[in-house]
């Protein structure tokens, strides 16, 4: 009885470490892609997960408003296309950077310097409006149930952000 459960347990020990692989596989590619669009300076890999993660949570956000029947659909639908444009603009502005730039030396650098320190600040409004609009479909935080507060830096929106979509996921279920 023990020989027939061996190849199952094969099968799904395999299956897990494709799946583990495959995963590996696309942040790798998604990252040199971005990677590759930069030819003045290198990337954080970091601001490029949150860049990810916050578009995902944007997708996420917009299955849930669909799913509600007594929100107003041309209202949450343009909040989240500003959103869409705008995460889409800063992924572009954050990997390309002009040629020219790298002739300036330290100047060029600096620049390149303030220009992501400004997307990091719009990424993190971004980021606080996707906490907002978590916060019209939920007023209170399930945790703590006290009213939203945005926080203030990327990683702890984010998570912050994560915690509310899966506590309204599993309430939907």
């Amino acid at each position: 009885m023990k020989k027939n459960m061996l190849p199952i347990g094969d099968l799904f020990l395999v299956s897990i470490l494709v799946c583990l692989l495959l995963y590996v596989g696309k942040r790798t590619h998604t990252f040199v892609t971005l990677q590759s669009k930069s030819l003045v300076h290198e990337l954080e890999h970091s601001f490029a997960d949150q860049l990810y993660s916050a578009q995902k949570q944007t997708r996420i956000l917009q299955q849930l408003y669909a799913s509600r029947e007594d929100m107003p659909y041309e209202q949450w639908k343009q909040k989240i296309d500003k959103i869409n444009t705008g995460l889409a603009d800063i992924e572009k502005k954050y990997a390309q950077n002009s040629p020219g730039v790298m002739l300036l030396g330290p100047i060029g650098t600096t620049s390149i310097i303030l220009k992501e320190k400004e997307l990091k600040q719009k990424l993190l409004e971004y980021i606080k409006t996707i906490g907002s609009l978590l916060h019209e479909l939920f007023p209170q935080n399930p945790i703590t149930r006290k009213p939203f507060v945005p926080e203030t830096t990327i990683d702890l929106q984010i998570a912050a952000n994560q915690q509310y979509i899966s506590f309204l996921l599993k309430k939907g279920s």
